[in-house]
């Protein structure tokens, strides 16, 4: 019995130093697992900023577009509508008063 023994002590030895192994591994992807999430942490604050720059340049071309293009073109309108109104309320009262 002591043969069989002796294979057995290796045996366990060998499974000890290959869970070793494997304890080590997963400690080594632990902590790749932590430096990846501090970098996501770092890359999302970039992004973060980012994102508000581009919403603030956003929000400052629709100013401008609504100073520059839209207020103009919708009192330019209300001009012309009213332009429009009064000719034809005027036309209207020149052909009542000529069929009178």
């Amino acid at each position: 019995m002591g043969v069989l023994q002796g294979i057995g002590d290796v045996i366990l030895i060998l499974a000890a130093l290959l869970s070793l192994i494997a304890f080590a591994f997963l400690a080594y992807a632990g902590w790749i697992i932590i430096r990846l999430v501090k970098e996501v942490k770092g890359e999302v604050k970039t992004v973060s900023g980012s994102a508000k720059e581009t919403l603030q340049e956003v929000q400052e071309t629709g100013r401008f577009v609504s100073g520059s293009v839209v207020r103009p073109a919708s009192v330019a309108f209300g001009y012309v509508t009213a332009v429009t109104a009064t000719i034809k309320a005027l036309s209207e009262k020149a052909s009542n008063r000529e069929k009178s």
